[in-house]
């Protein structure tokens, strides 16, 4: 097996010790599942969902990874050959959603070019005849807000984001606008659609000015009365029975936020990039450890999750499993403290790598 190139390559690609290594021959197995795709075809001719040659061409001939210990942390660094076709970023930088995000922040999953890589996909897609039919319904269903370019042409740069807020959570979506305008008119287009369609179902919009800024929230309606539309399924109650659901969306000329609240959205406009995610200790510190700059970046919190779940929940249990946790399983998660992930393009190799610390 050594004497196989891609095997070779895969070996060549990396340096030092590990304590583990994985080659997959990427390439050869997805020809196997597009070959499984056409055996499983519908007797009358028609092709289920499987995998056309277009896109049996963005993956990779290989890929190969390495698990090593370094310091305190666990890592696992990844390689692939880069293909041009696969829909994605094609420049990495450094993180532009961390300077905007709270330090309280304890994840994050962030792309670059997001929207761009969206149509990238959706046009590859296009080449797959069996997600014709289901292209076709989105197409449609995304016309009336100027089709896939004026719905996500104007998203940039995007992260995924959780924020812990004392005892609780919030979270949603951040973008760097390529085109403020678009990005409100999609907005705007987006309130018309909810206004008309959602009166008869109570949902409200209103406007908060917020920072120099126009805060649109959606009420979505009584807590208590959307976990009464689960007929059947047993639902918790919610922490406040006569609380409200909102949704709330911002877009101003440097940043566009989506929050499961106003506050999420507040918080948000109100970080400067100092204090903020990108400007702590500890972020900065595992950053400079996977590298600065990708076109991907994971962060998780792991010890503030921990914290934050055994606050919720340690108190409702019994004493004797409370017992049991803090004796036989929190001495095994306390020492866990972040995971980070990175992927970053090279010249004709890409590499990924994740790092899990312990303190």
């Amino acid at each position: 097996m050594t004497v196989d190139p891609a095997f070779k390559a895969a070996v060549d690609s990396g340096t030092g010790d590990h304590v583990g290594f994985v080659h997959l021959d990427l390439k050869s197995y997805m020809r196997w599942t597009l070959d499984l795709s056409k055996a499983m075809q519908d007797p009358s001719g028609t092709p289920g969902v499987g995998m056309s040659e277009a896109l049996l061409g963005i993956f990779p001939d290989w890929a190969a990874g390495r698990l090593r210990f370094e310091g305190d942390a666990l890592v696992l660094d990844g390689v692939a050959p880069h293909v041009a076709a696969m829909p994605g970023p094609t420049e990495n930088r450094r993180s532009t959603i961390a300077q905007h995000l709270p330090p309280t922040t304890i994840a994050l999953f962030e792309a670059n070019d997001y929207g761009k890589t969206l149509l990238d996909a959706l046009d590859l897609y296009r080449s797959e005849p069996s997600l014709a039919p289901y292209l076709t319904q989105l197409d449609q269903a995304i016309g009336l807000v100027g089709g896939a370019p004026g719905a996500v042409g104007w998203i940039g740069d995007t992260g995924f984001v959780v924020n812990r807020t004392g005892t609780g959570v919030e979270g949603g979506i951040v973008i760097v606008p390529t085109d403020a305008e678009a990005g409100r008119r999609f907005m705007t287009t987006l309130r018309s659609l909810v206004v008309l369609g959602g009166g008869q179902a109570g949902v409200t919009v209103r406007d908060e000015e917020h920072a120099g800024a126009t805060i649109t929230v959606i009420d979505v309606g009584d807590a208590s009365q959307l976990l009464g539309l689960f007929s059947g399924v047993a639902t918790p109650a919610p922490i406040d029975a006569a609380g409200r659901v909102e949704l709330a969306y911002v877009v101003t000329d440097s940043i566009a936020v989506i929050g499961s609240s106003p506050a999420f959205v507040k918080h948000i406009l109100d970080t400067q990039a100092e204090p903020s995610l990108a400007s702590d200790d500890r972020f900065e510190a595992i950053l400079k450890r996977v590298g600065e700059s990708g076109t991907s970046l994971g962060f998780v919190d792991l010890a503030s999750i921990r914290e934050l779940v055994e606050g919720l929940a340690l108190a409702e249990l019994p004493a004797g499993m409370k017992a049991t946790y803090e004796k036989e399983y929190r001495p095994f998660l306390a020492p866990f403290d972040l995971i980070v992930t990175t992927t970053v393009l090279g010249d004709g190799i890409d590499t990924s790598r994740m790092l899990i610390t312990v303190k």
